[in-house]
């Protein structure tokens, strides 16, 4: 087989294979707009008390993450008492992140961070891929408000 065979045939197979992942992701019904997939809300997870200051996290590296399907949304009640200047998000592939996985930081639209406040963090799942989800949210600042949760958040 020629060279220029093998790459056309390559080419080929690889076209294919992005058609067939497109379509079936289509065929599957994923949905990922926030219509269709009205956020859910979290009140787990614990604040730690680190020589950094408090930190929030929906569960440990090894603990159980939550489903993060396709177009999931999470308002996650962070208990942080002010609005966290850093968060963390972190995705596995499996539902207890490292005790029989891995988990790393997403890229893309895998998860996004659509608002945060001094009561939540709004994160949504804008892809096809279904993954599993841990939070850790940090650096609060106090609220300089009566407590009243940001308007433009939903």
């Amino acid at each position: 087989m020629t060279a220029r065979r093998l790459l056309a045939l390559v080419s080929a197979a690889t076209a294919a294979t992005s058609l067939f992942g497109a379509a079936a992701c289509n065929e599957m019904g994923c949905d990922t707009s926030p219509d269709s997939n009205p956020p859910a809300d979290f009140r787990g997870g614990e604040v730690v008390t680190t020589s950094g200051g408090p930190v929030y996290r929906t569960s440990t590296a090894e603990g159980e993450h939550l489903n993060f399907a396709a177009g999931a949304q999470f308002r996650v009640h962070h208990q942080l008492g002010g609005v966290p200047q850093t968060v963390q998000l972190w995705v596995s592939f499996s539902a207890h992140g490292t005790t029989d996985g891995n988990e790393a930081q997403p890229a893309g639209n895998m998860a996004e961070v659509l608002c945060v406040n001094e009561d939540f963090i709004l994160l949504r799942n804008d892809s096809c891929g279904e993954y599993w989800l841990r939070v850790v949210a940090s650096d609060p600042v106090a609220p300089m408000s009566t407590g009243a949760v940001d308007s433009a958040c939903p």
